[in-house]
């Protein structure tokens, strides 16, 4: 009897570890699925990479992220870094093992000119918080090429997500709104009009100064750069405001202060 009982116990214990280890495999079988889905779904389909022209002073508030109508083209080259800066913000950054990819994490990229310098603006939307971020790159103009160096400006205090449905006001902003969604490949309605949402903080505090805009801190007539956002870390709210100046493949900072 004692015997029958062993039996009957090793066989459940048996049982028990296969059925854990089909379960298991039958994970590892899913996640790999998914991995080459997604794999194969970025080879099929390029990422499109979007570029809007604005001008300083930029304020996000006034920008369409949607605005088809205000995308230029630019060179390869160009696109290749943008692209590499969206991919390193989604491993560095994001939960990679989500069901996102990096081009979930892209909204879009805005480019403003300046006769020595370019300054491209990377629009990145956090996974899975979907919180609003962005990476600064530098393109000197006469060298051809972008300056080793990315700013990481953050701007998840001053604007979010809008998760809602979108009301376009016409027709043609209608239409305008579902093509640059099918391009980005966008699952719902994350932008009013086209436009990156004020946070509470940015509403509360009526912080109207623009983003991004250009300065002669050191009054020696070159043009430097000066970057504005909100540093909020739960508890503690101050305007941070940070001044580079750009030379010969170089980017230093002159000012960096938070009031």
């Amino acid at each position: 009897m004692k015997f029958q009982k062993t039996k009957v116990v090793q066989k459940f214990t048996i049982i028990f570890l296969v059925s854990i280890f089909v379960s298991c495999f039958d994970k590892q079988t899913k996640n790999a699925e998914k991995n080459i889905l997604q794999k194969n779904n970025e080879i099929l389909s390029p990422f499109t990479i979007s570029i809007i022209q604005a001008k300083y002073p930029l304020r996000l508030s006034e920008i369409n992220v949607m605005d088809t109508s205000s995308e230029i083209q630019l060179g390869n080259e160009i696109k290749d870094r943008i692209e590499q800066t969206v991919k390193e913000y989604y491993q560095n950054d994001c939960d990679s093992d989500s069901q996102y990819s990096y081009r979930d994490t892209y909204i879009n990229t805005i480019k403003l000119d300046d006769s020595l310098y370019t300054v491209f603006l990377v629009l990145l939307k956090h996974y899975p918080t979907k919180a609003i971020n962005s990476k600064v790159l530098f393109y000197d103009n006469f060298k051809k090429k972008f300056i080793h160096y990315e700013y990481d400006f953050n701007l998840h205090a001053l604007y979010e997500i809008a998760m809602h449905k979108q009301n376009a006001n016409t027709d043609e902003d209608s239409m305008a709104y579902s093509m640059w969604q099918l391009k980005n490949k966008l699952s719902t309605h994350e932008f009013e009009n086209g436009k990156l949402k004020p946070t509470d903080l940015k509403t509360d505090y009526r912080i109207n100064i623009p983003e991004i805009e250009l300065v002669d801190f050191d009054t020696n007539g070159i043009t430097d750069y000066k970057f504005t956002r909100l540093l909020h870390n739960g508890t503690y709210n101050a305007i941070q405001t940070t001044i580079f100046s750009l030379s010969n493949n170089r980017v230093d900072t002159l000012l960096n202060i938070s009031e």
